[in-house]
């Protein structure tokens, strides 16, 4: 089973929220609340269907990929879920933070999110680029001198990730490859996770992985960190196995 759609220039939709109140550099890392990261591309091409059941005209914003979360000490996942691990979907458990988990990374995406106070129910603002948050008269959360009352903005990244199932023919892990089956998420990367993990991928996609950033694994645990308010968990990426020349063409088969 195939299915492409447009590639964005910039990022996908994303939701965010602050889960740990606790850390002045929080990792977003169970979502809520929706953000619209801007995008580019008019149309999905080969969209999948038996005939007459899809119709219409359709944009990548209709294409709603599900979350790849972690688990932290609060957040209704915590209710169901140990902390430290791994959720696809709010519903399938892909690794439990200890054990590596075997992902690999589709498409990276760079972008500034507005810092509001954990539970303030509002939908963040965000911005492609430092010029964009300057020119609505924001700052970034590290700036000095800022006009008292000025917005300010942390460094965030989107991604699309290739996530495997641990059990078989699992009916949200549609893609199979040589008895395996995967599945697409969105995974978002805030404060001390895109520091740790976000800018690790940028620099592996700019050194290690030239020749294409989904042409390795990575192995995924996580990590407590902690400071003088309490602990959290953050997400730990290690650089894994190069993948064969048929498992990249499965993986760029998915979506363009």
């Amino acid at each position: 089973m195939k299915t492409s759609f447009a590639k964005p220039a910039t990022a996908v939709k994303a939701p965010v929220k602050r889960v740990e109140p606790v850390e002045e550099e929080a990792t977003t890392t169970e979502s809520t609340t929706a953000i619209a990261v801007p995008e580019t591309g008019n149309e999905l091409s080969n969209v999948v269907s038996m005939d007459g059941q899809v119709q219409g005209e359709y944009t990548p914003r209709d294409l709603t990929i599900p979350k790849l979360n972690l688990v932290n000490k609060t957040g209704d996942l915590s209710n169901t879920f140990n902390p430290g691990s791994f959720v696809y979907n709010k519903e399938v458990v892909i690794g439990d933070g200890k054990k590596p988990a075997n992902i690999t990374i589709k498409r990276i995406a760079k972008f500034y999110l507005q810092d509001l106070p954990y539970g303030s129910g509002e939908t963040p603002k965000n911005f492609v680029s430092i010029r964009d948050v300057r020119a609505a008269g924001g700052a970034l959360a590290t700036d000095n001198d800022v006009e008292e009352g000025s917005d300010r903005y942390s460094e965030a990244m989107t991604c699309i990730v290739l996530v495997q199932s641990l059990e078989k023919k699992h009916p949200l892990f549609p893609f199979e490859f040589n008895g395996e089956y995967y599945a697409l998420a969105q995974w978002l990367l805030t404060k001390s996770a895109y520091k740790q993990t976000g800018r690790k991928l940028f620099t592996d996609s700019q050194l290690a992985l030239r020749d294409g950033i989904d042409t390795a694994s990575y192995e995924l645990t996580s990590s407590i960190r902690t400071n003088s308010q309490g602990s959290w968990y953050v997400p730990v990426v290690k650089l894994g196995a190069k993948h064969d020349a048929k498992f990249i063409e499965f993986v760029r088969s998915l979506a363009r």
